[in-house]
C-alpha cells in the first residue's frame, strides 16, 4: 500500500532526475505513465480503504437470512410457507434462521427451527399442504416471539444500569 509519503518520495525523484526546478511548472499531460498509474493506485487504495472504514461503521452485514436445510418435499412445501409469510418484527437485526429436516422411519419427518444455532422449534410434517400452511403459522409465530424476546434482553443489557465498571 502507497503511503504519501512514498508517493512525494517518488514524485521528488522524478523532478530531480528529470531536470525540473521550482520555477517549472508541471502539467498533468507531462507526467510519465508509470507516476500517472501510481498516483491512481493511490487514489483508489485510500477510496478502497474510506469506504471500507465507512462500511464498517455503518455495520454491513448479512441480516435475515433464511436457510433450507430440508430434504423431502413436505419439508420444501414447509420452508417455502414459511419464507412467503415470514415479515421481519421491528428493527430486528443480526439473525439467521435455518429450517431443518431430519427423518423418522415410519413417522414421518421431523422439522425444525433454528434461529442463530439456537433449536425453537421442532414437530413433526405431514405431507397434508393444509397441515404444512398451519405448522408454518405456528413456527412463524413462535419465531417472531423469540427475536423479539432476544431483542428486548439484548437492549436490557445495553441499558446504563447493566453497565458498570466492574469494580463492587
Amino acid at each position: 500500500m502507497y503511503t504519501k509519503s512514498i508517493l512525494l518520495g517518488i514524485l521528488y525523484f522524478f523532478f530531480i532526475h528529470t531536470g525540473f526546478s521550482q520555477s517549472d511548472t508541471l502539467i498533468a499531460k507531462e507526467l510519465p505513465d508509470e507516476i500517472k498509474s501510481v498516483i491512481e493506485r493511490y487514489n483508489e487504495e485510500t477510496f478502497i480503504e474510506d469506504t471500507t472504514a465507512k462500511e464498517k461503521e455503518i455495520g454491513l452485514e448479512l441480516d435475515g437470512l433464511i436457510i433450507n436445510e430440508t430434504i423431502s418435499k413436505a419439508g420444501n412445501d414447509f420452508y417455502n410457507q414459511f419464507r412467503k409469510k415470514w415479515d421481519i418484527p421491528g428493527d430486528i437485526k443480526n439473525y439467521t434462521i435455518y429450517i431443518s429436516e431430519m427423518p423418522m422411519p415410519g413417522r414421518g419427518n421431523l422439522v425444525s427451527i433454528k434461529i442463530n444455532y439456537d433449536e425453537i422449534f421442532q414437530n413433526r410434517i405431514s405431507p397434508r399442504m393444509e397441515v404444512i400452511e398451519s405448522l408454518a403459522d405456528h413456527a412463524l409465530s413462535i419465531s417472531e416471539q423469540y427475536l423479539v424476546r432476544q431483542q428486548e434482553m439484548e437492549q436490557q443489557l445495553e441499558s446504563e444500569d447493566m453497565s458498570g465498571t466492574g469494580i463492587y
